[in-house]
Order: C-alpha cells, then structure tokens, then sequence
C-alpha cells in the first residue's frame, strides 16, 4: 500500500529503513491498557527540599491536562510543576511529576489528589530541585498490537525477528511521531504561522505549535538523508554526537568517523532549527538549508524567544527489548532513549498497513 501525508498524520510517507522486509500489520490503541509507557527515572529523590515528587499512573489524559488538574487542586502556578516529560492521551502512563510545595504535609497532598483525580499515587518523596524536561532514564513500553496480518506465527516471527536484527544492526529513525502535530496533524502548520506572525498564541500553547513545526522539519530532513542512503553514513561536515552525550563535533575525517558510527559509538545529528542551534557545515550543511529552502523559509524566521533550537539525533537503539505472540496478539516491551517515539519503531514493525 502506497503512503501519502495526510494533515491527519503528517508522518505517513516518510520512508522506513526496514522496508524490504514485510510488516506485521496490526492495531494498536484499541484498548487503553494497550499502550503502556513508564518513566524510568535519572535519579531517586533525596528525602528532602522543598519539591514533593509524585510517581503518578493515569489513564487516558495528556500530561498537559494532568498538570493542568493539579495546579487547580493544589492552587499551584505552572511554574511551579515539574515534568521530565510529556505524555500523550491514550495510554497508561506512569510518570513523576514535581510540585514546589515547601511547607505541605506530603501525606496530605497525596490525599488529597487520590481523592479528588482519577489517579494512583506509586510514590512520593521530598526532592532538592524541580523535575525538568529530559530529566529521565528512558522511557520503558509495553505495547499490544492486535489483529495482525493473516500469516502463520512462524512467517510472523521470521518477519519480526528480520526487522529487529536490522534495527540492533542500524538503530531506527528517530522521527517524531504523530503525536507531536496535534490531533489533526496541523499543529506545525500552525507553528510556522505563529513564527510568521499570522497566528497568535501564548506561553504552553505557543511553545508547543513552535516546536511541531521544527519537529516537521527534522523529520523532513531525516527522510532525505534515509532515501538518499544517508541514514547510518556520515558527511563532511556533519554534526555528530558520542552515544549518550549531549555534545557535538564536526565531522572531518569522514572514513574515521565512519568506523566509529557503524560501530555504534556515535550518531549523526539533524537540525532543530532556532537561534541557538550548532550548524553543520560543507555538504551536511548543504543539505538542512536545502530543508529550509524547500519550505520556504529562511533561518531568520527563527529568531524567537520560544525558538532555541538544537541537535537531535538521527537514530536511536531500542532496548531491552522482549516479544511475545499469542495468536494475532503481539506484545512488545522494549525502551527508548527519553525524546524519542514508540510510535517510531512501531512503524518499522507494522509496515504500511499499520493503524498508529
């Protein structure tokens, strides 16, 4: 089946590198206990301070809204909740979030939102500092898809166990998912318009239409670089990055670096563009401002306070990573560097015939 990008899914179209090898089909989401996401966290709370650290599971609701119930329970401003984190709605998500609450009694306050919010409390602890995004181990899922294509269990393992050797082997795109652009996929269309100045929105709303629309334009970007054969490949003057690390170095002796990135060690790096984004240079360079180009736009559009910008790698590796079939029901529990998509290596997984 041929994929086109509809403003429902803006990811539909963009190539896979797994797709010489059949998909498994299936749905997903078609119970919420059917998608499970748990933070694994970067570290314990202390004991102490003056932030009270909830690990809370919810059903069905955004991070957004959950932030949104405590501050009105707790008469809390948003600047004083904190998340590693955000969280789409239709899933079980277990996630911490912080609270400046100096002086509450925690026992009260956990009462008090297990009373008040359709939510469990796992824990709760006194913490030193607010909990900031991308403040988080991975993020573990444990994902059920149903009604996978009619094929024995046999040619279905074959098929999976192919495709996750492909992705240990080169790691999977780290497009973001379908979630990023909003229910009706038009949220980086509406970013570039708030960028523009034909749109007005403000503060959380605003951030987050900005970042759609450089989401959108990475993903354009990684596309170009997989069907070009560029995906696990550098170039002169590509932006890589040491597997774990937040910094970045300009790659100039390609063949040496080369050895290094197929053996995992590093990863090429694409463009969130902003004001404070590190830039590629020479061909690699080359290749974002043709992005730029394409859309239209010039950097200078993104000269924003809400519009940082920075590096994103162009893959990552899945880990832990277990299965189990039982008839047309595939179970999957694996973990994901925090920022990336499980809807991502799902698509991988599925293939064209998959409903994300």
């Amino acid at each position: 089946m041929n994929e086109t990008r509809t403003r429902l899914d803006p990811t539909l179209g963009l190539p896979r590198i797994t797709e010489g090898i059949p998909g498994l089909g299936g749905q997903i989401r078609q119970a919420i206990d059917d998608f499970v996401v748990m933070e694994e966290p970067l570290y314990e709370p202390a004991g102490e301070g003056e932030h009270i650290y909830l690990r809370i599971t919810r059903r069905n609701q955004t991070t957004r809204d959950l932030v949104l119930d405590l501050g009105r329970l707790l008469g809390l401003k948003d600047s004083a909740i904190g998340v590693a984190g955000q969280k789409d709605r239709a899933a079980r998500t277990t996630q911490t979030i912080s609270l400046h609450m100096p002086k509450a009694d925690v026992d009260d306050v956990c009462r008090r939102v297990q009373d008040e919010l359709d939510v469990s409390i796992e824990s709760a602890a006194r913490h030193l500092n607010k909990l900031r995004m991308g403040h988080l181990a991975s993020n573990r899922f444990v994902i059920t898809v149903r009604n996978l294509q009619d094929e024995s269990s046999d040619r279905l393992r074959q098929r999976l166990e192919a495709k996750l050797e492909a992705i240990r082997e080169r790691g999977m795109p780290n497009y973001f998912g379908p979630q990023r652009f909003g229910r009706d996929g038009d949220n980086a269309e509406r970013g570039r318009r708030v960028l523009e100045g034909r749109e007005r929105a403000k503060g959380w709303l605003r951030r987050l239409l900005i970042s759609a629309f450089q989401s959108e334009l990475f993903n354009g970007w990684l596309a170009a670089r997989i069907r070009d054969g560029l995906f696990d490949s550098l170039m002169e003057g590509d932006l890589a990055s040491p597997r774990g690390s937040h910094g970045v170095f300009t790659t100039e002796e390609v063949e040496r670096e080369q050895a290094r990135c197929a053996a995992g060690e590093i990863d090429v790096t694409g463009p969130l563009f902003g004001k404070k984004m590190a830039r590629a240079t020479g061909p690699a360079g080359d290749r974002e401002k043709a992005i730029l180009r394409e859309a239209g736009i010039t950097e200078a559009l993104f000269e924003d306070r809400d519009c940082d910008g920075g590096r994103r790698a162009a893959r990552v590796f899945p880990k832990d990573l277990r299965y189990e079939f039982t008839g047309e029901i595939l179970e999957l529990d694996f973990s994901l560097p925090p920022g990336s998509f499980a809807t991502a290596f799902l698509r991988e997984i599925q293939g064209p015939m998959a409903s994300l």
